[in-house]
C-alpha cells in the first residue's frame, strides 16, 4: 500500500513478518539512480541522520531502521493510522479553534526541539504532519532538512563546526527549498534565512487549518509572489480572519502561533 509520494521517493505501509506481523511500519524508498547517473546520496543520508539522532521526542517522527541495496535507500519509521493533517483538512475543510490550538501547540514543541538541536525542517506543511492513533501529532518528512552541526561531504554525513550560532542577525542559508505556498518571504526574495522560516510555514499552516484554504498569493509586506513573479501587493486578497494578519512577516507568524496556543 502506497501511503504517499514526493520528490524524494515513495512511502509504503509494511509489517515485519519475522518479528511482529501485527505491528505496522512506514517505509520510505528512495532511488539511488536517476535516468543516466547516480543521485547525490546526501539528501537520504541527512534525513537518516536526523531521524536517528533526534528520535525519542514525542512530536518528532523517529527512525526504526534503515538500510540500502544496489538501487534504493530505505528508511523505516512508525506507521501512524491517523494519516496527515492535509488529508484531514481535505475531509473536514476547516478545523475547530480548539483543535487548531491543540495541533499548533504540539507542532510548536516539535519545532522548538528541532531548532534547539540546530535543525531546520524547511518543508513544514499539513502534509508533513502525521496524526497518531491517540490524536497527537508528529512532524515528519525530513527530506529537505538542514543541520547546522552536520553536512553531507563525499557521500557521508560529517561534523560541521559553526563559528557562531544562527539567529536573526546571523542567517545561514539562501538556497530555495520547500513548498511554494508555505515558503517564507526571505526565501522567495533570494535572501539569507534561518530558523524563522519554519515559524512562517507553521503560521501559514495555522491559517489553512482555521480557514480551510491558503491564498494563491504568497503574502509579504507590500509584496506578493505570483507564479514565479514578484509584484506589489495592496491588499490581503479578502482573507478575513484576524489571524491571517499575523502572516505579514515571520515575526508576526510567531504571534499567530502564540495566539492560537
Amino acid at each position: 500500500q502506497v501511503l504517499g509520494a514526493g520528490a524524494q521517493g515513495r512511502v509504503y505501509a509494511a509489517t515485519a513478518i519475522l518479528s511482529d506481523p501485527s505491528k505496522p511500519f512506514a517505509v520510505k524508498i528512495m532511488k539511488k539512480w536517476g535516468r543516466k547517473q547516480a543521485r547525490d546520496p546526501t539528501t537520504a543520508l541527512m534525513e537518516q541522520f536526523v531521524l536517528k539522532h533526534l528520535r525519542g521526542h514525542k512530536f518528532v517522527l523517529g527512525l526504526e531502521a534503515s538500510f540500502h541495496d544496489s538501487e534504493y535507500f530505505y528508511l523505516v519509521t512508525p506507521f501512524h493510522v491517523g494519516g496527515d493533517l492535509a488529508s484531514l483538512l481535505m475531509r473536514a475543510k476547516r478545523l475547530p479553534m480548539k483543535t487548531v490550538q491543540f495541533y499548533t501547540a504540539e507542532i510548536t514543541c516539535g519545532l522548538d526541539y528541532l531548532h534547539k538541536n540546530n535543525v531546520v525542517h524547511r518543508d513544514l506543511k499539513p502534509a508533513n504532519i502525521l496524526v497518531k492513533g491517540n490524536g497527537h501529532i508528529v512532524i515528519s518528512d525530513f527530506g529537505l532538512v538542514k543541520s547546522l552541526d552536520y553536512r553531507g561531504v563525499d557521500g557521508a554525513v560529517r561534523k560541521h563546526y559553526v563559528k557562531s550560532p544562527a539567529n536573526n542577525n546571523n542567517p545561514f542559508d539562501k538556497t530555495f527549498y520547500g513548498t511554494l505556498r508555505y515558503t517564507a518571504p526571505e526565501i522567495l526574495l533570494s535572501m539569507h534565512y534561518n530558523f524563522e522560516t519554519d515559524w512562517w510555514a507553521l503560521g501559514v499552516s495555522v491559517l489553512e487549518m482555521l480557514t480551510g484554504r491558503v491564498s494563491n498569493s504568497y503574502h509579504i509586506p507590500h509584496v506578493a509572489f505570483h507564479g514565479g513573479h514578484v509584484s506589489t501587493l495592496d491588499s490581503l486578497g479578502g482573507v478575513s480572519s484576524r489571524y491571517s494578519l499575523s502572516l505579514l512577516s515571520h515575526k508576526r507568524s510567531r504571534f499567530l502561533v502564540r495566539s492560537a496556543t
